[in-house]
């Protein structure tokens, strides 16, 4: 039973368009940057293999027209997503591998959501709401891997967030606190305030990581920044080199003449 269905369709809503822009920025922070590192394709591939199960999850379930239309919003955005995350290096497809990739998961999105929500819903309306958990269970799951690739990014850069913009990650963050509010003063769904949940904590720990990278090596100076991160160090020893390369040569005339 509802604790107030009003307020629950509102951050729905509101949450659902969180979840309609919030890949927004990180798509036009890609097409500015024309490179995607830091932002693996894995990331969004595994969004979208999760998509159709919430999907089925939330409209087996019964909740709210917000939260049914927001997975296939959800999905719409990743789709763009993927594709920028793919058409740039370092980790540029060819165009035959996108396209083909993304016409597989139109099918796949196609073949879950009308083949399984119609003979779920009455075994759901009859009490049997196992096989929807198993829907659901598949669907967190998934967004949670999927936020695991960025962690492998963040470890290879002690912490440190790049490639991935921090507007993307707000709004998204704040979609899924609204989200599981809607949930709460809606139908009070464990499981979808589980799903949400652990988004939320695992994008809170993407933005810890990155206070405590700018922390020890921009604030406290703790720790030294990798030369690699260091773009005077790396003219200077560029300079280095070519003056080192410039006196073999004139040591080389030198002997040649006499």
């Amino acid at each position: 039973m509802a604790i107030n269905s009003a307020a629950s369709t509102a951050c729905g809503l509101i949450g659902t368009v969180c979840w309609c822009i919030q890949i927004v920025p990180q798509i036009i922070y890609i097409y500015k940057k024309k490179d995607t590192t830091g932002f693996n394709p894995i990331f969004m591939g595994l969004w979208l293999t999760a998509t159709p199960f919430l999907a089925t999850y939330a409209f087996v379930s019964n909740q709210n027209i917000a939260i049914r239309i927001q997975p296939n919003v959800f999905m719409v955005f990743c789709l763009a997503a993927y594709y920028m995350s793919c058409l740039y290096p370092p980790h540029k497809k060819s165009k035959k591998f996108i396209y083909g990739s993304i016409a597989g998961f139109l099918l796949y999105f196609a073949i879950i959501e009308a083949g399984f929500i119609p003979w779920l819903k009455p075994l759901y309306a009859k009490g049997t709401t196992w096989p929807a958990l198993i829907f659901g269970i598949c669907g967190g799951v998934l967004l949670a891997i999927g936020i695991l690739p960025l962690y492998y990014e963040l470890y290879k850069r002690q912490g440190q967030v790049v490639g991935v913009s921090f507007i993307f990650l707000f709004i998204d963050s704040l979609g899924a606190y609204l989200s599981i509010l809607s949930v709460v003063l809606g139908t009070m769904d464990v499981m979808g305030i589980v799903m949400y949940s652990l988004i939320a904590v695992l994008e809170i720990g993407v933005f810890l990581s990155h206070f405590i990278w700018y922390m020890r090596f921009k604030v406290l100076k703790i720790s030294k920044l990798p030369d690699s991160e260091n773009p005077k160090l790396d003219s200077f020893e560029e300079e280095d080199t070519d003056q080192t390369c410039a006196k073999q040569d004139i040591k080389s005339t030198f002997e040649v003449e006499d």
